[in-house]
């Protein structure tokens, strides 16, 4: 599991490398971001929908789903709880970072190191209730008075990756299925967007400079983010007496770091992209130890 948090790194590293030495300008890191938002991230988003699912498995799919739900109602609780003091032009960035997280880049292969083929089954479907989120909720919430200023918030609504998202849907519910050479090559599209991601967080990063004033609100955030949200996630959860393997998988992305789409989606609204950049590069850092310790800690719990 370690293993994805430090290729994660490698991919900031190259990022970082690459600003720091200019081979990549300001612009061409602005192309970049629209090319991740309006190719590679709706590939992304397509080809988690392209799996048709045996009817036997629809039951621990539906609890699968209701517990999603119930993780993501947690996180968006504190979001908007939380941070109404926070300058408006971060605290849309550090909202969107607590109500989703990295459950596709670090949370889909960290279920499959936790629990085989079908936790990464489980996360795969799940999916569905985070990337709604992300897409309804989390997108316009980074976007802010931005969004209303510049009259795009209905634009939201046809954004490439909500396009994909609602053809994603209808695709699992029509009985036929699309062509293989299709679907791989939206898949393999779509799988650009770590690397992409990351390198990008890594152009940011590059050009952060550290300071005190964001010490105390990161510590806040990483802590909220890692452990408590995936705490009173699990408690709940635990108190209904849900399958053990279900609840393992809905905390465990909800334990994932900040995700790498903070810094993309606040550099394209003008919000605070660099502490995004530090929100997401502190988290990663530090989910190399808490990620480890929550797998084991639940499992000892639920005699997994």
């Amino acid at each position: 599991m370690v293993e994805f948090q430090i290729i994660l790194f490698i991919y900031m590293l190259a990022g970082i490398i690459a600003k720091k030495a200019k081979l990549v300008s300001e612009k061409g890191a602005s192309d970049i971001a629209a090319l991740m938002m309006n190719i590679i991230l709706p590939c992304m988003v397509l080809g988690a929908f392209t799996s048709k699912m045996a009817s036997s498995m629809w039951k621990e799919l539906g609890v699968a789903l209701l517990c999603a739900v119930f993780g993501q109602a947690v996180c968006i609780a504190f979001a908007f709880a939380l941070y109404k003091r926070v300058p408006e032009y971060r605290r849309g960035v550090v909202r969107y970072g607590t109500m989703t997280s990295n459950y596709s880049f670090l949370g889909m292969p960290s279920c499959q190191v936790a629990y085989g083929a079908e936790g990464i089954l489980l996360a795969s479907v799940t999916q569905i209730i985070y990337r709604i989120t992300t897409w309804t909720i989390g997108v316009p919430t980074v976007a802010g008075s931005t969004a209303r200023k510049k009259g795009s918030a209905i634009k939201l609504i046809f954004h490439p990756c909500m396009v994909a998202l609602f053809i994603g849907v209808i695709y699992m519910l029509v009985p036929f299925e699309a062509p293989v050479f299709l679907i791989n090559a939206i898949k393999g599209i779509g799988n650009c967007s770590t690397p992409f991601c990351m390198i990008y967080v890594g152009f940011v990063m590059a050009d952060i400079k550290w300071n005190k004033e964001v010490i105390g609100p990161l510590a806040i955030y990483s802590l909220l983010r890692l452990i408590i949200m995936p705490a009173v996630v699990f408690a709940g959860l635990y108190l209904f007496r849900v399958e053990p393997v279900i609840i393992g998988v809905t905390v465990l992305q909800t334990a994932m770091p900040a995700p790498s789409t903070s810094a993309v989606f606040a550099g394209q609204y003008g919000k605070d992209s660099r502490f995004a950049g530090q929100m997401v590069f502190v988290t990663t850092a530090l989910s190399l130890v808490t990620t480890p310790l929550v797998v084991s800690a639940m499992n000892s719990i639920l005699g997994l």
